[in-house]
């Protein structure tokens, strides 16, 4: 997807890197009254609020996981992905950011054509971050 030289994938890549954009833009600053805030965003960008609170909830998870946001800022990704993503790191306790952090911008580094298997990207990020307790023969309770 990332083919500078074709016309639909750079629009692609720009539309997704604007999606983040905005995000940051949307971000809420410690303090602020979630509600406030995406009801004027709301009122300005002429969404719901609750596509508001999406992009709020993007801003938040690419300050909180630097790395992560490293990635995404590549363009790659989808703003439907980039939501799935903010969903599964959403409930990632704060002692656990940096490792989790570490193990999900792997996870989203380019892999050679074929290298990812299919649905790794939506699968919950449990057994690599996963050092709670464990089920049968290492494997991640569930």
């Amino acid at each position: 997807m990332l083919d500078q030289t074709d016309d639909l994938s750079a629009a692609t890549v720009s539309l997704n890197k604007q999606q983040l954009a905005l995000a940051r833009m949307c971000t809420p600053d410690l303090g602020d009254f979630v509600l406030d805030t995406t009801s004027r965003l709301s009122v300005r960008m002429g969404i719901t609020e609750y596509q508001a609170t999406c992009y709020c909830d993007v801003g938040l998870m690419l300050q909180r996981f630097p790395l992560v946001a490293e990635q995404l800022d590549t363009g790659a990704f989808s703003w439907m992905l980039v939501r799935k993503i903010q969903e599964v790191l959403f409930a990632v306790s704060d002692e656990r950011v940096e490792d989790v952090d570490a193990a999900a911008a792997e996870a989203l580094k380019p892999k050679p054509a074929g290298a990812m298997r299919s649905g790794a990207l939506h699968d919950p990020p449990q057994a690599p971050f996963h050092r709670g307790g464990t089920g049968e023969e290492g494997h991640p309770a569930r």
